[in-house]
């Protein structure tokens, strides 16, 4: 139930993720695993690093192959400017060409400070496996992309 979604969300967070285990996700269906990560986010919205590297330790969450899964958990990620997560979100936005993922990801991985030059080289040396709509969309969103595709 969600009700249980969320005890675990807040007990996660209040325990600094100490106490959890696989098991706490075992048996989980994608739309339970995605509520619990889309409650974690707006319970807080910037995760400390320690828990998020404790979650990804216990659910490996990183390596999820769920489209879904992986864009909210990357999502968590970008917005509290978890470092490690960048290279998965590259990979991510290689693999996954639709704008319901590309465009919010980018966006993110853009706002952060670590990830802004990131965000344009990949789109930049990338941008051609979107389609056409994606890839304006995508350069109206982070400006700085749509300057540097000028200048080119």
């Amino acid at each position: 139930s969600s009700r249980v979604l969320w005890t675990l969300a807040v007990t996660q967070l209040k325990n600094g993720g100490e106490g959890a285990t696989a098991d706490d996700l075992k048996g989980w269906t994608t739309r339970q695993i995605v509520y619990f990560l889309e409650t974690l986010a707006q319970i807080a919205p910037s995760i400390s690093h320690s828990i998020l590297e404790k979650m990804d330790r216990t659910y490996n969450l990183s390596t999820v192959k769920n489209s879904e899964v992986r864009f909210r958990w990357q999502q968590l990620c970008l917005k509290a400017e978890y470092e490690p997560i960048y290279p998965h979100v590259v990979a991510f936005l290689l693999e996954q060409g639709r704008m319901k993922f590309v465009r919010p990801l980018y966006r993110e991985l853009f706002k952060t400070k670590a990830g802004k030059d990131l965000a344009v080289a990949t789109f930049k040396a990338n941008k051609g496996i979107y389609h056409g709509i994606a890839q304006k969309m995508v350069a109206k969103d982070c400006p700085l992309m749509l300057e540097r595709e000028k200048d080119n």
